[in-house]
């Protein structure tokens, strides 16, 4: 269930190249374009401040920021250390770290930026990107009782530095190595990533668990349990969706009430295992006459253990007047658990669909 929560989004990170001169080049001035690129998409704050301001920062993002959330270890004056993450359209998510984490952190960077020297041997890569750290140190701060010449002497060669670098993920490099050692730490030290993270998992499986980790509200531990079981509805490229699947995927309770756009659908009691439920029958057949449905979680969250539920959109393709437009609705979903991590759907509200721009 994991895997096919989450590869659908991984694919989309391959094949970067060939969009943008820009987009496998490792060079300073390419860097400085992903940087900005990536600060207008994340929010990202000034790496060249921050060491300025007194904080240490250890950052790292994928391509652009377009797709995945970046990571940042942070210390910043009169603070702790902690894990920043940061998302598209203002999305952060803040979380104290151990002092260990912090360690690991900083003697990580230590290589980061370097270049190994190429043997001449060649691997084949099928899924890259390019990832890009940014560290910012703030240095030593003059003491009270230091003279004007040792005050020099310390801005001079102990004031703050920064330093940025990119690598591809399939130059087998140390900035690439260090960006992935980022990642799987930040995975680690969140505890509803490491819920959906069901053991190792390599640069690709951590920024999916971390970006996932962004939609999750309320018990966020909870609401992990409930993205691994209902975040991935049934889909194929071709053939219709058989109403089975429908059913394996909402796992309907022994009642539950599905409102279409002002449509009630309404399922009571058990369901042979021959038979499919009204639920499935009716989204069946709304396939059937209106095209693939599309459905898209945007927030997955609980109120505690046994409650929980998911909002996204349901979309669908129109042919009219000889254009393509695509309807779009609203959705709630309303889940509940019987004491383990076994989720049931209890209620589905679907709002009105409206042309959006595609």
């Amino acid at each position: 269930m994991l895997l096919a929560a989450v590869m659908s989004f991984a694919l989309t990170g391959q094949g970067m190249g060939g969009q943008d001169p820009c987009d496998l080049d490792p060079s300073q001035a390419c860097t400085a374009q992903r940087i900005a690129t990536a600060t207008a998409n994340l929010g990202l704050t000034d790496i060249k401040a921050d060491a300025e301001g007194g904080a240490a920062v250890y950052r790292a993002f994928f391509d652009d920021g377009e797709r995945y959330p970046a990571v940042s270890f942070e210390r910043r004056p009169d603070h702790g250390p902690e894990l920043v993450l940061y998302g598209k359209d203002g999305q952060t998510l803040h979380m104290p770290i151990q002092v260990s984490v912090w360690r690991e952190v900083v003697e990580g960077s230590r290589y980061a930026g370097r270049e190994l020297q190429s043997d001449g041997t060649t691997t084949d890569c099928f899924a890259q990107s390019m990832t890009t750290v940014q560290i910012a140190r703030p240095g030593s701060r003059p003491g009270a009782y230091d003279a004007p010449q040792q005050r020099a002497i310390r801005g001079a060669f102990d004031g703050p530095r920064t330093r940025s670098h990119s690598q591809t993920t399939c130059g087998g490099g140390l900035t690439s190595d260090y960006a992935a050692l980022l990642y799987k730490v930040a995975c680690e030290a969140l505890p509803e990533c490491e819920a959906i993270r069901d053991g190792e998992g390599d640069w690709m499986w951590n920024r999916q668990l971390l970006a996932a980790s962004l939609g999750l509200r309320g018990d966020r531990v909870a609401a992990a349990t409930l993205f691994l079981q209902a975040a991935e509805p049934p889909h194929s490229n071709d053939d219709p969706i058989e109403p089975s699947r429908w059913d394996r995927w909402l796992n309907l309770g022994y009642e539950t009430r599905l409102d279409w756009d002002g449509t009630p659908v309404v399922k009571k009691g058990d369901v042979a295992a021959a038979e499919v439920s009204p639920i499935a029958a009716f989204l069946a057949e709304k396939e059937r006459t209106l095209g693939r449905l599309s459905f898209e979680w945007t927030t997955i969250g609980a109120t505690d253990p046994d409650s929980g539920w998911i909002e996204g959109t349901v979309s669908y393709s129109q042919h009219q007047n000889g254009v393509w437009r695509s309807m779009q609705a609203p959705y709630r979903q309303v889940w509940r658990s019987q004491g383990s991590s076994i989720w049931k759907l209890e209620s589905w509200t679907v709002g009105a669909f409206a042309a959006v721009e595609r």
